[in-house]
């Protein structure tokens, strides 16, 4: 009788432990938003081209952390969900309309190809510094550099401190020409401390070795 109470008890400790195991659900990481692109859910950015960008909300989001050539390794965090509006986007039919927000990269275009990594940077804190905008195919790779840091630039009557200043260029065209990132750089873009994005500039490498304004911002919001 006594090792029948015994084997019960077993049974029900480990039924008990067993439900507990079962019932346990991971916690799952918020990735909080950084400095330079303070993307936080109620924060909304309006530039001077009409377009407004802004985050609704945290979003779980599963993704493959694991890069192309090895195995996949899929986890889930918590991001914040960013409406493009043709900020990070071209806001033609058949692109994408937010993205998420991983600290200072954002992730990639749906249309993307697999090699691109997961997520493209924005920018790097560190002057001097190269960063992966996508994957390299051949001498072609599209490549971000922080070129400045803690400058200040005044836009209309406001002035911001605290920018980082970055550009963009495809070492192809480095390849090809033995030029600079500097040279062969098409995009430029301001990065103010506790604002987010404040300025883009474009320049058109075949035709042009002066940038122009693409935006500028005119008004923003952070959420606390």
């Amino acid at each position: 009788m006594r090792n029948i109470l015994i084997f019960t008890f077993i049974v029900a400790i480990s039924a008990l432990f067993s439900c507990e195991k079962n019932n346990y659900s991971p916690v799952i990481e918020t990735i909080e938003p950084l400095p330079y692109f303070p993307a936080f859910p109620g924060s909304y950015w309006i530039y001077d081209s009409g377009d407004t960008m802004k985050v609704d909300s945290y979003v779980e989001y599963e993704y493959n952390t694991a890069d192309y050539n090895s195995k996949p390794n899929y986890k889930t965090y918590k991001f914040p969900r960013l409406i493009l509006s043709g900020i990070y986007n071209d806001y033609v039919l058949g692109d994408d309309i937010f993205t998420y927000v991983n600290e200072y990269s954002i992730l990639k275009s749906s249309a993307s190809g697999n090699l691109n990594p997961p997520f493209k940077e924005l920018l790097s804190l560190t002057e001097g510094s190269e960063f992966t905008i996508g994957a390299a195919y051949k001498n072609s790779k599209e490549t971000g550099k922080t070129i400045k840091v803690d400058t200040t630039i005044t836009i209309g009557t406001t002035q911001y401190n605290d920018v980082i200043v970055t550009i963009q260029f495809n070492e192809e065209c480095i390849y090809e020409t033995g030029g600079t990132p500097e040279s062969c750089a098409t995009i430029r873009e301001y990065y103010a401390k506790n604002v987010g994005l404040i300025k883009r500039e474009r320049k058109d490498f075949g035709s042009n070795t002066v940038f122009v304004d693409d935006i500028n911002l005119v008004e923003y919001y952070i959420a606390p």
